[in-house]
Parts: structure tokens; C-alpha cells; sequence
């Protein structure tokens, strides 16, 4: 809704753009619209100073696994909140396809995390197919290389 409220946009809920990982629509100042993704990391990027890109789901019982939503991402731009020393609450924003880039040629140097055994315990209490999500880890210095910042607006910081 932040994004959306900011940047002049429209909060697309239907199904088919869900799968796609995609949150809202956005006109630019130009009036191009663009498609986006919005990824909320404020507290995790203040306290690890890194963002997790989630590439697969995982269900534990059975082994089976699917495409995680960045490989899914069907997006032109990645609204991450994240927290930068710059400006506090801040919108980070890169176009899909050069995160996408920036993680084929960084993959083997990357660290990697998945789900906790708590987070996929109660995943499994909810019944969901898939209880663990695995991806990389991008530490916020270099996110910071291929993202526009632009502080958050319409919050209390």
C-alpha cells in the first residue's frame, strides 16, 4: 500500500499476477507503466545489513520443490523496503532483470539461508505444501550497486 500510495500506483491482486510475483502497477513520470514487485525487508536489512532472495520452496515430507518468487518474478522493477544510513526507511529499486544478472554472476560467492525449524514447523501447522524456502543472501552494500534509492514516504521514522 506504501509503494502504491507513493509512487503513483495500483495494487493488482488477482491471482494470475500473484503467481507471477507481481504486487502492483506503476506510472512513471514519464507515464510509462511498469509492473512491480514489492518486497518488505526494513527489519531484516537494519539487523543483518543484508536482503534474502527466496529461489526455492521446499516441502520437507515429500522432497518435492518449486521455483521460489524471485525465479517466478515476472516484474519489470523490485520495490524492496529496506533500511539504509542514508535515509532511514528507504525504497530500493532495481530493475528485475538486473537483479537477476547481479545473481547468476554472484550465486557461487553469495552466502545462502533457508527457513528456520521453527518457521517451517509452523508453516506445516498451517498446512502448507511447502515448509522451507531456501535462496541467497545480497548484503545491502551491494544491493546498493544496482538500486535507485529513495527514502520512504507516508511513515514515522
Amino acid at each position: 500500500q506504501l509503494c502504491v500510495m507513493q509512487f503513483n500506483g495500483e495494487l493488482l491482486q488477482q491471482k494470475a499476477y500473484q503467481y507471477k510475483d507481481i504486487d502492483a502497477r506503476i506510472t512513471s513520470k514519464q507515464g510509462s507503466k511498469h509492473l512491480v514487485s514489492v518486497k518488505d525487508q526494513l527489519w531484516s536489512s537494519e539487523k543483518y545489513g543484508a536482503i534474502q532472495i527466496e529461489m526455492e520452496l521446499i516441502n520437507t515430507v515429500t522432497g518435492a520443490s518449486i521455483d521460489g518468487c524471485f525465479k517466478k518474478c515476472e516484474a519489470d522493477y523490485y520495490f524492496w523496503r529496506v533500511w539504509t544510513e542514508e535515509y532511514g526507511d528507504t525504497w530500493a529499486i532495481v530493475k528485475v532483470s538486473a537483479m537477476k544478472q547481479y545473481i547468476k554472476d554472484n550465486a557461487a560467492n553469495l552466502k545462502k539461508w533457508q527457513t528456520q525449524e521453527k518457521t517451517e514447523a509452523k508453516n506445516r501447522s498451517y498446512n502448507r505444501k511447502y515448509d522451507r524456502a531456501t535462496g541467497y543472501v545480497v548484503p545491502m552494500e551491494e544491493l546498493k550497486k544496482i538500486a535507485q534509492l529513495k527514502p520512504v514516504e507516508g511513515t514515522k521514522q
